[in-house]
């Protein structure tokens, strides 16, 4: 049975309150009844797509974006798009990608998408920031993927490559990421990840060993379009007033999209975990 934080467990108990049992179409049940068979409730399947979303966790601040809305040349869409077409090839391959460019282009919004997309499909990703990664290794000292990350994500999101504290004359951070890329590619895991870095960057940081490895294993993509925290900024007050709207358009979406997927196969509550 999967193994949640207290803190993700806490925080389901909350949103299931919210999300199913005070649901009045289904009378909290989570059910409602189709051609005289039982069938999930739309808030049953949105909370079983939100489980989904913290177990990988994600930021919230892109569980309601969606690909459509990111101010980028469509060229990079359609690239997603491309990836999204051949995931079960890429899953296969351990193929990945690497998007550079500065901050607020949109780098950790494709991520997510593809998360999303992956949780969609019933494929579990893990959203990490590559400092968190190292925090956790040298905690656990030891620096391999097994412990921690999820053993049962297939795709690893890894943000801020380029972030990590890199002490003068260390090379824990290079090598630790090093190992990182291998045990995470050789167990048939992919990597999605982003950074403020062009190539010359990330050699400079991490060694041209490290960036042959990514060069053999993800696709880099530069990316370039309108900073993203501009449209943040511009409707900060508006989002301050907003209460959490758990039956978004674009969640349901994406959790419909999931049930047609997965069917029952995709439910697994949440009560009796922890």
């Amino acid at each position: 049975m999967r193994k949640y934080t207290p803190e993700m467990f806490n925080s389901l108990k909350q949103m299931r309150r919210e999300i199913v049992e005070h649901h009045s179409e289904c009378h909290g049940t989570g059910f409602v009844e189709t051609d005289g068979k039982p069938d999930f409730c739309v808030c049953t399947k949105v909370f079983s797509y939100i489980k989904e979303l913290v177990y990988a966790e994600l930021p919230r601040t892109y569980w309601t974006f969606k690909l459509a809305e990111l101010r980028v040349e469509d060229s990079y869409k359609k690239f997603i798009h491309l990836y999204f077409e051949n995931l079960d090839n890429a899953l296969i391959q351990a193929l990945g990608i690497i998007f550079l460019g500065p901050n607020g282009v949109g780098k950790t919004a494709m991520m997510c998408e593809i998360g999303k997309e992956a949780i969609v499909r019933g494929v579990v990703p893990y959203y990490i920031t590559t400092q968190r990664y190292i925090n956790l290794a040298m905690s656990m000292n030891q620096r391999t993927i097994e412990n921690p990350i999820n053993n049962d994500a297939k795709i690893v999101l890894l943000d801020e490559v380029d972030k990590a504290y890199i002490k003068e004359g260390s090379d824990y951070v290079p090598k630790t990421f090093e190992d990182f890329l291998r045990a995470t590619i050789s167990s048939g895991k992919i990597v999605i990840a982003a950074s403020n870095e062009d190539e010359a960057g990330l050699e400079s940081l991490f060694g041209q060993s490290t960036l042959s490895m990514v060069r053999r294993h993800l696709k880099i993509v530069p990316v370039a379009g309108e900073d993203f925290s501009d449209n943040r900024q511009d409707n900060w007050s508006k989002m301050l007033k907003e209460k959490t709207d758990w039956f978004h358009p674009n969640i349901v979406e994406m959790a419909e999209r999931r049930h047609d997927n997965l069917g029952w196969q995709g439910w697994e509550d949440i009560k009796d975990e922890g």
